[in-house]
């Protein structure tokens, strides 16, 4: 928990890294407009293959300006909205694809999917009724607005946090059922403090949702065997399928 407070906005978007790349004379509606329409063009070209697509166009040697263009558009948007770790995003994306007030809940994404990014919804949604978080499906907004995309990588983050506590109560658990107190502990102690635990605790990616749930789900296989309760059977093979579809 220390960890994510101290490194929560650790490489997310800032003004002062927008200050480094676009000038803010260029910072226009007409630019913003030209980034989005770019972004949305990988959208519109998903149920093809968009790198063929690209590669197909570059064997025109009359479209290598369009093509490097279009390049620099995808940067500048990248750029403006995504934390230092590229893969931070795809959730985030695949989340803007869906629309539950429609009944769209459909995921246009192969990346991630599952339980995870819609748990992440819910979350942010929650955040934003609470007044902590401010969202849109217009992606000129956060181009603008950089502190609200730093904003939305801190709540995307703060929820991999929660299910990273979440892990550590059920490795307890489970050293605890398993041994005793000490070992539960000791277990904790290392799960803690490993490079992994800290890194992905601080991330926004599906993870440690799979890994709560797979944990749920072994503590459960093992209660079975010793406290002979029937919930152990329901909650098991509920946590086993979240943890399957989670990632």
């Amino acid at each position: 928990a220390l960890s994510s407070v101290l490194i929560n906005q650790w490489g997310v978007p800032s003004e002062s890294r927008s200050d480094l790349v676009i000038e803010k004379n260029r910072r226009t509606d007409e630019f913003y407009g030209q980034l989005a329409q770019a972004r949305g063009s990988v959208f519109e070209k998903r149920d093809k293959n968009p790198l063929f697509n690209t590669l197909s166009i570059m064997d025109d040697a009359h479209l290598w300006n369009p093509v490097t263009k279009e390049y620099l558009w995808h940067a500048f948007s990248s750029y403006l909205v995504r934390s230092i770790d590229g893969e931070e995003q795809l959730m985030l994306s695949t989340l803007s694809q869906i629309d539950p007030s429609r009944g769209k809940f459909i995921l246009k994404s192969s990346a991630y999917g599952g339980v995870a990014v819609y748990g992440l919804g819910c979350f942010l949604k929650l955040a934003n009724i609470l007044g902590f978080l401010p969202l849109t499906n217009d992606i000129r907004y956060y181009y603008k607005n950089s502190k609200f995309s730093a904003k939305l990588f801190g709540a995307a983050r703060a929820y991999s946090m929660l299910y990273g506590l979440g892990t550590l109560i059920l490795l307890y658990l489970l050293g605890f059922l398993l041994f005793d107190k000490r070992a539960a502990l000791i277990s904790c102690f290392f799960w803690a403090t490993t490079p992994a635990y800290i890194y992905l605790s601080n991330s926004v990616k599906p993870h440690l949702p799979a890994s709560f749930f797979a944990l749920g789900a072994i503590y459960c296989a093992l209660a079975i065997t010793q406290k002979k309760k029937k919930y152990f059977y329901y909650a098991g093979g509920l946590l086993g399928g979240l943890a399957a579809g989670s990632t």
